[in-house]
C-alpha cells in the first residue's frame, strides 16, 4: 500500500469476537485529537457481531478502514492490517482497550522530535472488564532501563497496545513473525531494538482492559515461555551476555485476578480490590482463590490498621 503523505498515524487494530467492547474502543480512537490519522481495523474472522459494528462505523467515518476476511490468528492479522497502513508512524490497539484523546498527538510528537527513537510507549491505566481503574502502571522512560529489561526477559514496560512505532523500522525487521504467536510483541521489540532504542511518555494515554478471557490469563504460559527464553538466548548472544532462563508461572482466571487485588491495593484502590474479591466469589466460590483474595483484603487492612496505630502512639508521645 502507497503511503500517503497527509497522514501521520495508521492505528493498526486487529480484532476477533470483541462486539462487547469494540465500539468504545473505535468511539476512542476516532476521537483523537490533533491529528491526521487513519484506522485499519483487521477483522480476523469474527462470528459475532464485529463485522457488523466495524462496517456501521466506517459508513460513518472515513478514517476507518475496513478488511474482514477469514480468521487466521493475530500475527496474520496484524501483518495484513501493517500491509494496508500508509502513514509513517504506526499505533497499535486492540479492541477492548480506550485510548486517550491525545494519545496519538502526543506520541506522534514525540516520535518527530526524537529521530533515534523507534517506538514509543506509555504509562497505562489498567481496567477490570467493565472498564473501572484498577491501578496505573507508571513504567521507566529510560532507554537504557528499558533494553535492560527487554534482554532480561520482560517486556520492559512496552505495553503493545499502547505503543506508536515507525512503520518503516517494523517493515524492515520482517513484521511480526507467526512462530512467536501469544508473544509477538516481545519478538518484535527485541528485533526492533536494531533500529534504535524505545521511550515511555510519563502519562497513562490507554486503559488496558483486564478480563479472565484475555491472552494472558488463559494462554500456555509455559509454550509463551519457551519461546521467550529462545528469543532472548539470540538476544544475549549476539550482544556477549551471558545465558538465563525464564521459570513459567502457572496462569488461570482466577489467578490473573488475584494479580488484579495486588495491584488495585498496591495503588491504595479498595474498591477496585473489593470488585475483584467479590467477583471471585460469585464465579467459583469453591476454589481457594476467593478466599486468598479475602486474605489479601484482611491483611492490608491490618497494615493499615498498624500504620494508623504507630501515627497515633507518635502523636501521644509528643505530650
Amino acid at each position: 500500500m502507497s503511503a500517503d503523505p497527509t497522514l501521520q498515524v495508521s492505528v493498526l487494530l486487529p480484532v476477533y469476537n470483541a462486539g462487547r467492547y469494540l465500539p468504545e474502543a473505535l468511539e476512542s480512537i476516532l476521537a483523537q485529537e490533533n491529528i491526521c490519522f487513519e484506522c485499519v481495523a483487521v477483522d480476523d474472522g469474527s462470528t459475532d457481531d464485529t463485522a457488523d459494528i466495524l462496517n456501521d462505523f466506517a459508513r460513518r467515518d472515513a478514517r476507518l478502514r475496513v478488511l474482514s476476511r477469514p480468521n487466521t490468528g493475530i500475527v496474520g492479522a496484524l501483518n495484513d492490517g501493517l500491509a494496508l497502513c500508509r502513514a509513517p508512524y504506526i499505533a497499535r490497539m486492540d479492541a477492548d482497550d480506550i485510548a486517550r484523546p491525545a494519545r496519538l498527538a502526543r506520541q506522534a510528537a514525540y516520535l518527530d522530535t526524537h529521530a533515534d527513537c523507534v517506538g514509543v510507549g506509555s504509562w497505562v491505566d489498567y481496567l477490570d472488564p467493565e472498564g473501572e481503574h484498577i491501578w496505573t502502571w507508571k513504567m521507566s522512560a529510560n532507554p537504557a532501563q528499558i533494553e535492560h529489561d527487554l534482554l532480561e526477559g520482560g517486556i520492559g514496560g512496552l505495553v503493545h497496545p499502547a505503543m506508536m512505532l515507525r512503520a518503516d523500522a517494523i517493515r524492515a525487521v520482517g513484521g511480526y513473525q507467526a512462530e512467536c504467536k501469544d508473544i509477538e510483541d516481545y519478538d518484535l521489540f527485541l528485533r526492533l531494538l536494531e533500529q534504535g532504542h524505545f521511550s515511555v511518555l510519563p502519562e497513562p494515554l490507554l486503559g488496558y482492559r483486564q478480563h479472565p478471557a484475555s491472552i494472558n490469563a488463559t494462554s500456555n504460559r509455559g509454550a509463551r515461555t519457551a519461546i521467550a527464553n529462545r528469543l532472548m538466548a539470540e538476544a544475549r548472544q549476539q550482544r556477549g551476555l551471558p545465558e538465563k532462563v525464564l521459570t513459567p508461572t502457572p496462569a488461570t482466571p482466577e489467578s490473573s485476578q488475584l494479580e488484579w487485588i495486588d495491584l488495585a491495593l498496591l495503588d491504595g484502590n479498595w474498591r477496585s480490590a473489593r470488585k475483584t474479591t467479590c467477583r471471585l466469589f460469585r464465579s467459583v466460590p469453591l476454589k481457594t482463590a476467593p478466599w486468598q483474595a479475602l486474605g489479601k483484603l484482611i491483611q492490608a487492612a491490618l497494615g493499615k490498621l498498624r500504620i494508623r496505630a504507630g501515627r497515633i502512639r507518635q502523636f501521644v508521645s509528643i505530650f
